[in-house]
């Protein structure tokens, strides 16, 4: 009838609203928790403003093949993450590996909400669920420490249908996507993942903009 309607329509709002406030349930396809913060933001659907910012902790099986080239190994990673995610590659971005340099994110460009700049207006309101780590790796030495590398990434525009809890889960297919590249040449070279630090940390489109700027200068600040 009419509850089967609000809990399970299309309206992700409404269907939020039905499981988490009159079921007192968590919705079993949804992380309405960021669907209600990105309307109190004033997004819309599909609700995908926030940002999250976390870590890997890789047990590598081939360090000189993981070493031997920055731009392959992390565009692996990039691949890796987006493929267990699944969500679009180019929402990925490696922010560093230890031992190598920090990539930067261009936010300066504004192309719209969940980018890495958005309206600065909403700075005031734009509140983390989570604090995010501020903490960069080293950016010279062995990237392979002990078997493990760590990684800092950040996923854009985190899409509602990405349940928090089934990302620890999903570390197998990571190590999967991650070896493709590698595997014709020097099969795998991880042998494990895991999505460290958890739990994620979440940012909205603005704060993640500002959390950015103020650790690059920091960063240059030295």
């Amino acid at each position: 009838g009419n509850v089967y309607r609000l809990a399970c329509g299309h309206d992700v709002n409404i269907s939020c609203i039905q499981w988490e406030k009159v079921f007192h349930k968590p919705h079993p396809t949804r992380n309405c928790e960021a669907v209600f913060h990105c309307q109190k933001l004033g997004y819309g659907p599909p609700f995908d403003c926030l940002t999250t910012l976390g870590h890997l902790d890789l047990k590598v099986s081939n360090s000189s093949a993981f070493e031997a080239n920055k731009t392959l190994t992390e565009s692996a990673v990039a691949r890796g993450l987006a493929s267990a995610l699944n969500v679009s590659q180019n929402l990925v971005h490696v922010l560093q590996v230890r031992g190598w340099p920090v990539n930067w994110p261009d936010y300066g460009q504004v192309s719209g909400p969940g980018n890495w700049v958005d309206d600065f207006r909403r700075l005031q309101t734009d509140i983390a669920l989570t604090n995010p780590p501020v903490e960069l790796y080293n950016f010279s030495g062995p990237i392979v420490v002990d078997g493990s590398a760590l990684i800092m990434y950040l996923v854009q525009k985190l899409p509602t249908a990405l349940l928090p809890e089934s990302v620890p889960s999903r570390a197998t297919h990571l190590t999967a996507a991650i070896n493709e590249p590698f595997l014709s040449v020097n099969g795998s070279v991880v042998a494990a993942s895991e999505f460290a630090n958890w739990p994620w940390s979440y940012l909205g489109p603005s704060q993640m903009a500002n959390f950015m700027m103020t650790l690059h200068r920091l960063f240059n600040a030295g």
